[in-house]
């Protein structure tokens, strides 16, 4: 090729043509840079071999370090200096001092000393001062509140250190207490007076006119009727202005899941003294949605779901959702699952605060009972009321109607009497009447760390309420949850169960008692593993019996959850569990050891991986049986792994 040759480069749009000196300048380039050092040492930070504290005598390295960016290395991490970071570390130093009623408190130094090998010492010296204790708290123009009520409220107290950012937010918790018995207008404020055994803090209260109600007026609302709005409300035109009325009616409104945002707006009026008229700001939220899910379980593997909903028909906050899941295997890509349902929603239930739901669906699941794999054809209906007491209590009265499907050619894979023990020797019509009650005490929905979930259910089937399916059953669970460290949460869980017949002589059906273990339940055990166990053949005697599913059920687990790094975290686990013909035959012993006995509970151990994903969390874990468990008179495996994507079924 002659100098000053082009090379030729097929295109999208054609033809380019480089020159090949083009080409060697690149090359020149790229080899110099690579070839030069990246950075004089000397323009490297130093690394922090140590951080060390100066004059504090009266508060702890390990305090302040907490408070600081600045760190030094350590085996698994290299820090290098920041000389930006370390005038605001001063000032958040400063900050914590006077959190501890060190007024005075100041840094006046930050020595580096830098050495040979490219380290440094990074040194706060501090001058403490003397710490100001709070001597006594009086309160000045309180005639409708008695000085002790306000002092519970406080944060500050008398003997503890003063700190200044606190007295704006105890001055606000006096308001609130004024405000919430309709002194809108109130006025704190507050001085301070030294003494020679500290501070004299005062507050002082300019209480003002209680406030009643005038008009209320509601705005930005496009779709929704006024009504659906105005009637959440708590307190209405002439009754005392109270905040945490005003708080409560937000909350209500905010409730009812047509909303995005609300702001209570009171306005004083200037002709009126006592009446405050209030506004109320709406954004709305979108009526109708769309949602697809996808998830991957142990049982179901794959899992599709989808949803439609309107949630503000011809806006009055009734609304309407249809709903659909398919489970499915992989190879082969089998259904194994199938549930559609229609539900309404009535949100004032007869001009009560009540909201009524109506339910209907029909499921069809692939279960294997009774020696044999089958599917089981589930369709039915369900009225309910529910009622919210409180902020943390909901109740539910429902009736519900179903009718289950069962195989006609059972028979040809399990004899009539086990058949008719399991149930299922033929359809059956189930109409159950079941009261709910739920108390919610988490600190977060998804994520709690602290508090209690606790629900119970009582249902009667059969009897005056007509149907085959005759019985009584009682479930509940109860959640709680500890927090030992920033993010890793302690947590227990019980679940129970008990059903049994009420009245007649038939027996509960298969599909309405107990069985467990899976991931959701007992780890470490296949899913629906623990059952009541069959009688293995005798010597002679080519018969047995299967296991069936019981009539009482207890499950139990001690979790604990922990990040690890990114959005990864870990879980190490405790599970255990059984289920029993009958809750009789359990004794305290069986709890107490370890035993191949049907009645001895079923414990197991192992550990987990959870990383969060914008469909859900996905779960991969694995669990050790601490006793094999029987089942039809064979041991099964002593392990167990399982994944879930998505949010469980």
């Amino acid at each position: 090729m002659s100098q000053g040759q082009s090379i030729s480069v097929l295109s999208g749009s054609g033809r380019v043509r480089i020159d090949p000196r083009f080409l060697i300048a690149l090359l020149l380039i790229g080899a110099a840079l690579w070839a030069a050092p990246a950075g004089g040492d000397q323009d490297r930070p130093p690394t922090i071999r140590r951080l060390e504290f100066e004059g504090n005598s009266q508060v702890d390295d390990g305090s302040l370090r907490d408070v600081i960016r600045t760190e030094a290395s350590s085996f698994l991490h290299t820090r290098r200096l920041n000389r930006r970071h370390l005038d605001d570390d001063a000032v958040e130093i400063v900050k914590y001092y006077e959190s501890c009623g060190f007024l005075e408190a100041e840094v006046t130094a930050t020595q580096v000393e830098e050495d040979a090998e490219g380290g440094c010492v990074v040194t706060f010296v501090i001058r403490e001062g003397r710490q100001t204790i709070i001597a006594e708290i009086r309160v000045f123009g309180n005639l409708v509140i008695n000085t002790r009520r306000i002092a519970r409220e406080l944060d500050l107290k008398s003997g503890k250190p003063l700190r200044p950012s606190i007295i704006p937010q105890d001055e606000f918790r006096i308001y609130a207490l004024y405000a919430d018995e309709g002194f809108f207008r109130c006025e704190v404020s507050h001085m301070l007076i030294e003494r020679e055994d500290g501070v004299v803090l005062t507050y002082l209260i300019d209480e003002g006119e209680r406030v009643y109600l005038g008009g209320v007026s509601v705005r930005g609302n496009e779709q929704t009727r006024r009504l659906m709005i105005a009637r959440e409300l708590v307190l209405r035109s002439g009754d005392v202005f109270r905040r945490k009325d005003v708080l409560l009616s937000q909350q209500r409104i905010y409730e009812t899941g047509l909303l995005v945002d609300v702001e209570m707006e009171p306005r004083l009026r200037a002709s009126d003294r006592d009446t405050v008229d209030l506004v109320i700001r709406v954004r709305e939220e979108r009526n109708r949605w769309v949602g697809m899910g996808v998830g991957y379980g142990t049982r179901d593997l794959l899992r599709l779901s989808g949803e439609w909903g309107h949630r503000n028909l011809w806006g009055t906050g009734r609304q309407v959702g249809l709903e659909g899941v398919m489970g499915t295997g992989l190879f082969p890509a089998e259904l194994n699952k199938f549930r559609a349902q229609v539900r309404y929603l009535e949100p004032w239930l007869a001009g009560t605060r009540n909201t009524g739901i109506v339910t209907v669906y029909e499921q069809h699941t692939y279960e294997h009972y009774a020696g044999a794999d089958f599917w089981l054809r589930r369709t039915g209906a369900m009225l309910s009321a529910r009622r919210k007491v409180g902020e943390r209590i909901r109740t539910w009265l429902s009736y519900g109607y179903e009718s289950v499907e069962v195989p006609s050619d059972l028979v040809d894979f399990s004899s009539p009497e086990v058949l008719r023990d399991l149930g299922l020797e033929r359809d059956g019509e189930t109409s159950i009447v079941e009261f709910i009650f739920e108390r919610d005490m988490r600190d977060h929905f998804f994520e709690p760390s602290r508090g209690s979930m606790s629900r119970l259910s009582v249902g009667l089937a059969g009897g005056p309420l007509g149907g085959t399916n005759e019985f009584g059953k009682i479930t509940g669970f109860w959640n709680y949850y500890i927090q030992f460290s920033p993010r890793s949460v302690l947590s227990f869980k019980i679940n129970a169960g008990w059903v049994n017949r009420c009245w007649g002589d038939g027996e509960v059906p298969a599909y309405e008692r107990f069985r467990t273990g899976g991931p959701t339940s007992v780890r470490g055990y296949q899913e629906d593993e623990i059952e009541v166990p069959g009688r293995a053949p005798a010597p002679g005697d080519s018969t047995g019996t299967l296991a069936t599913p019981g009539s009482a059920l207890l499950v139990t687990k001690v979790e604990i959850t922990f990040p690890l790094f990114w959005k990864l975290g870990g879980t190490v686990f405790l599970d255990g569990g059984n289920v029993w013909s009958d809750f009789k035959q359990v004794k305290g012993k069986h709890f107490l050891s370890v035993s191949d006995e049907p009645n001895y509970y079923r414990y197991s151990t192992g550990v987990g991986l959870w990383i969060a994903t914008p469909v859900g969390p996905l779960q991969i874990g694995y669990g050790i049986k601490l006793r094999p468990g029987l089942r039809a008179g064979d041991i099964m495996s002593s392990a167990s792994g399982w994944v879930i994507f998505g949010q469980s079924l």
